[in-house]
Formats: C-alpha cells, structure tokens, sequence
C-alpha cells in the first residue's frame, strides 16, 4: 500500500492502472484506488492520497518506542510470478519497494537508511523490522 500526504492544491495519483474502491464507511467522494491488472500470486497493491490535518481532536499520539515515523524501504518477499504487473513494476522503479522471489513470505520495513537495531517477529509473525 501507498500512502502520500496530499494537499487541496496537489494531485497525487498512483503510477499505475487503478479502480476506484469506495466502501461505505469512507466520507463520500474518497477512494481507495486498487491496482488493476495485479495477479493473485502478487502482493495487492491499494493507493489513497491522505489529507493530514494538524491539531485533530482525538488524534492518536504518535511519539513512541521505537522511535519511528516513515518507512524508507520496504521488501516483499515470496513465491512471486516472474512476470511484474504494472503496479509492482512502478513501485520497484521508486526506489523504496523491493520484490524478492523466495520459498517463504516476508515482509522488511526499514525505518532508517542506516539500521541499527532489528525486530525479527519470526516465527510468529513473517516480519521484521529495523531502525
């Protein structure tokens, strides 16, 4: 998934074919845009441009342990097809996604350029994260 912050003056729109998701509990005219053409061996592939406000009212604190704020890389790993849909191949080309073909799944989240400390939620969990 692809979350960007969006102003009123920008238009974020994802690099890829999209269909627009719009369940009922989003406020009318919001989407959640779903990847077209994804094949079900792949990781689903969901857009939604974010508009952030400041000073919210019932906002959730977000300064915790670890202290962290943006993912800058995140790795897919997996029984994956050989051939990329449109949506893996324009994530891939960013820079911050990386699709790994592999006996197993897993999910990295680096939330540094310079890990220094991991979180390996194996066995229970395919996911480890680093800081």
């Amino acid at each position: 998934m692809i979350v960007r912050p969006s102003t009123d003056s920008v238009d974020v729109r994802p690099p890829f074919p999209t269909w627009p998701y719009t369940p009922p509990y989003l406020p009318a005219g919001v989407a959640i845009d779903v990847a077209d053409g994804t094949p079900l061996a792949e990781p689903a592939v969901f857009h939604m441009a974010v508009q952030r406000s400041r000073g919210r009212s019932g906002e959730q604190p977000i300064d915790h342990e670890p202290p962290v704020r943006t993912v800058n890389r995140m790795s897919i790993e997996g029984p994956l097809p050989s051939e990329r849909s449109a949506a893996r191949r324009a994530l891939e080309d960013t820079g911050a996604f990386v699709f790994a073909d592999a006996p197993a799944y897993l999910l990295t989240l680096d939330f540094s350029a310079a890990p220094a400390a991991v979180a390996d939620l194996r066995p229970g969990l395919p996911l480890v994260l680093r800081w």
